[in-house]
């Protein structure tokens, strides 16, 4: 890589990393939370931003009838923004998202998470890592190439997509499935000291629980839904203690894990319940399948059923994806690798991660990935209190963005 360019880069982001910081702030006191997923303010702040830059950018909108048989209500829109190459490929897309997950008890913040506070050397709220500081990361990269003058040969979009964070497919999955998004490489929100090539699998699936609703002085002329559903997660704590035995041979992905994350039962403290519903979320290893652990489930919850006569219950999948990844040897993990070790002086972890993400669907469509962006973990506190992001951090992430770019999008050397 040349080395001017390579400074010209690097210039103009230590010039101009604090405007970004600040765009990144007003981001974050946009909420954009999901659930709903209300988008109406943070798109035309973003869009409007972004053309001002001098992008060209496209405001793209997932048809209502497919946001509907989701379940879901109100206009998902994506916010596209490209820099143009002089031949267009090999096209480059920078993919993060728009929405953010609830800020929760707002009383255990020690800063408000919609304030968008730049203090300590950090950007503080909900969001400010995950995932609105990364937008205006890449968005710095990208005006990092093109005030720098860099001569790219192809394209580059960032791609802000709703709805990751309740699985991604009336945001991302539209776009791939669209054919809008189909860059030759995609570079994922992610952090700088640990690069994610690939992903674990993930089961997402509700149990609901049928009983009689009857006066709690008389127990035995009713059926008590919750009393039933205790059964049924008492099987599937069982199940995680065999999981457990079951480790992958990939490190960091541990084991398969079960979380009953929401239960819902009853009307009254006086009624026996009548209903019982628990939604439940299993991170799988590369070695489990949707199919499979739904076999072990299928079975655990039969061995109940046949001890117990009363027990109604049925059981629905929302979202099932099998564990994804690029290749190790994949040149995209090569160059991305090369692009932090330029920046900060060592590789990073090329790991799996156990959480999920868009990738999923660039990935199915033959598109590698891999993710990269600010954030350290665990110091960035994503989906939990005080959540930030570390301004040295956010300056490193978008200057190794924009070398990996460089490459990717073959940069032509300086004369």
């Amino acid at each position: 890589m040349d080395q001017s360019q390579r400074d010209a880069v690097f210039a103009v982001v230590d010039r101009r990393w604090e405007e970004f910081i600040e765009f990144a702030a007003g981001m974050v006191r946009i909420p954009s939370v999901n659930p709903p997923g209300d988008y109406e303010g943070i798109v035309p702040f973003l869009a409007e931003r972004l053309r001002r830059e001098g992008f060209a950018v496209d405001i793209v909108e997932t048809p209502p009838a497919r946001v509907a048989a989701a379940g879901l209500q109100g206009r998902r829109l994506s916010v596209l923004a490209t820099l143009r190459g002089t031949a267009g490929t090999p096209r480059v897309a920078l993919v993060p998202h728009l929405d953010t997950v609830p800020s929760g008890d707002e009383a255990l913040w020690t800063v408000p998470p919609f304030g968008g506070v730049v203090k300590d050397g950090r950007l503080w709220g909900r969001g400010a890592c995950d995932c609105k500081g990364r937008i205006a990361c890449f968005a710095l990269a990208m005006v990092a190439l093109r005030d720098a003058g860099i001569p790219l040969r192809g394209d580059v979009m960032l791609a802000a997509t709703p709805d990751e964070e309740i699985g991604g497919r009336t945001g991302a999955g539209y776009l791939v499935e669209a054919g809008i998004l189909r860059p030759d490489y995609a570079i994922m929100e992610g952090y700088i000291n640990h690069v994610f090539y690939g992903n674990g699998g993930k089961l997402h699936f509700i149990v609901e629980v049928t009983g009689k609703a009857t006066h709690p002085s008389t127990p035995w002329l009713g059926v008590s839904a919750i009393a039933k559903m205790h059964k049924l997660l008492g099987a599937l704590y069982d199940l995680q203690e065999e999981l457990k035995r079951e480790p992958s041979a990939t490190p960091e992905m541990r084991y398969t894990t079960i979380n009953v994350g929401v239960l819902h039962g009853g009307t009254k403290n006086n009624v026996i319940a009548e209903r019982c519903r628990a939604e439940v979320d299993i991170r799988f290893i590369p070695e489990q399948s949707c199919d499979g652990l739904l076999g072990r489930i299928d079975a655990a919850f039969t061995r109940v059923e046949a001890t117990d006569p009363e027990l109604r219950y049925t059981m629905r999948v929302v979202q099932g994806d099998e564990p994804y990844g690029t290749p190790r040897d994949s040149r995209l993990l090569e160059v991305v690798s090369r692009a932090v070790q330029a920046v900060v002086g060592r590789p990073p972890e090329l790991l799996r991660s156990r959480g999920g993400s868009d990738s999923k669907f660039l990935l199915r469509a033959g598109i590698h990935t891999a993710s990269l962006g600010p954030g350290h973990k665990p110091d960035s506190r994503i989906h939990e209190v005080d959540e930030n992001i570390e301004c040295e951090n956010f300056v490193q992430a978008a200057k190794a963005t924009a070398l990996a770019v460089m490459e990717l999008a073959e940069a032509a050397p300086g004369r």
